[in-house]
């Protein structure tokens, strides 16, 4: 859908809106239209296919090294102050955990795999326990409120009781 926009044609017609955009080349005073597009590395996630070179082409490349866990935790320090750092370390730490015995080693989880857990899963789960932990004074109840969302995000992905169950324990 896209090439219709980046060849000589220059725009491209949207159904769902019933409308034809057309870019901008800057021909006429007015600012030239600029397109970013972001994909992520093939062997990262589960089964992404490539693009075609013919397309790739269009692109100036610009790659970037995976996260550590130092960039989750700015990033989650940031996003989400208000939630404890005791929290926010463990989870990241959980998360690596998890991507090293499901992802790399393969320990578990096989079931309709390949299997990524990453900083969006870290992001949905504090987005759900964020309000929660800040009208909670109960450092109990915040806890079993935090292993209840990280079960719901990622057990729940898991297709075996027995593969869920590992995660927990996990």
């Amino acid at each position: 859908g896209l090439n219709s926009i980046l060849d000589h044609r220059g725009k491209i017609y949207i159904s769902e809106l019933n409308k034809t955009i057309e870019i901008n080349d800057g021909g006429d005073d007015s600012e030239k239209t600029i397109i970013f597009a972001c994909q992520n590395p093939l062997n990262q996630g589960g089964g992404r296919k490539g693009l075609p070179a013919s397309f790739l082409n269009r692109f100036t490349h610009v790659w970037f090294s995976e996260l550590k866990r130092q960039d989750f935790l700015n990033i989650l320090n940031q996003t989400f102050p208000t939630i404890d750092e005791k929290y926010r370390v463990a989870s990241v730490k959980f998360t690596e955990a998890l991507n090293l015995k499901v992802v790399k080693n393969k320990e578990f989880g096989l079931s309709r795999a390949p299997w990524e857990f990453n900083l969006r899963d870290l992001c949905k789960a504090f987005s759900i326990i964020q309000d929660y932990h800040e009208k909670t004074e109960d450092e109990n109840e915040k806890i079993k409120f935090l292993q209840q969302t990280f079960s719901f995000i990622y057990a729940s992905r898991m297709r075996t009781k027995s593969d869920r169950d590992k995660i927990m324990n996990l």
